[in-house]
């Protein structure tokens, strides 16, 4: 089954705050924004951020993975 939502335009001024409940009752888990970020504990499951990889290598990623959960 899918469990996970995109939002196609999914900054938080653009997504209205009832997104979760609606996706939820979908039977969705998940939902994912257009954010860049790292998800901590206690965000919002159906706001979470993503990662732009796009270019690095193996090591590049896990160097900029590191940093993030570091800081």
């Amino acid at each position: 089954p899918v469990t996970a939502i995109a939002y196609p335009y999914g900054h938080r001024a653009d997504v209205p705050d009832t997104i979760g409940m609606v996706a939820k009752s979908a039977g969705y888990r998940y939902g994912l924004s257009t954010e860049t970020g790292i998800n901590r504990r206690g965000r919002d499951p159906f706001m979470l951020q993503r990662l732009n990889v796009s270019g690095w290598d193996s090591e590049e990623f896990a160097l900029r993975i590191a940093r993030e959960f570091l800081s």
